[in-house]
């Protein structure tokens, strides 16, 4: 079994193409749990911590290319700008109770429930907020295996993606 950090450098290292990433800190991690009155995934704090807020705009032209039907994932936003969209998302129709850490190349929201994110748990599943159907969807079972997806969608595709792409 591939340990959830490797997973998460091979996904970055497929598709990120944010060259000026800011990382979170771990008192900017905590100062959102504390808000929340949650533990976030460890994945996710690792994902922020040591990449931060990575860009991946490539994911939806494989998605089309490779004709599979799930969500792309473009923006991981840092924890505390993570909270401030959650806010304006509420505002919007996404129900109280989600922390939106990522979008969609539409705006969509990708989620945790926070009642998902407790003391001890390591991992949690991943909502998505429509905000054209105002609607969640649970689309994966954990981050671990959300994340992991997308970095087998990059092994199948085979070729670079994203710098080599723009440069061809």
């Amino acid at each position: 079994m591939i340990p959830e950090t490797e997973k998460i450098r091979r996904f970055v290292d497929k598709w990120n193409l944010n060259n000026r990433l800011c990382r979170a800190t771990e008192g900017e991690i905590g100062l959102v749990e504390r808000h929340l009155g949650i533990a976030l995934p460890s994945a996710y704090k690792f994902l922020v911590r040591e990449f931060g807020d990575i860009y991946t705009p490539f994911i939806f032209d494989a998605l089309v290319e490779q004709k599979v039907n799930f969500p792309d994932v473009q923006d991981f936003d840092l924890p505390l700008i993570a909270l401030e969209t959650t806010k304006a998302c509420v505002k919007a129709g996404m129900p109280e109770g989600y922390f939106g850490f990522a979008s969609d190349c539409a705006g969509n929201r990708f989620c945790f429930r926070c009642d998902e994110c407790g003391i001890g748990r390591e991992d949690a599943p991943v909502w998505c907020f429509d905000h054209d159907a105002i609607e969640m969807k649970e689309i994966s079972v954990s981050f671990t295996e959300w994340i992991a997806f997308y970095a087998r969608l990059g092994a199948l595709i085979g070729r670079p993606y994203g710098i080599a792409r723009l440069t061809a």
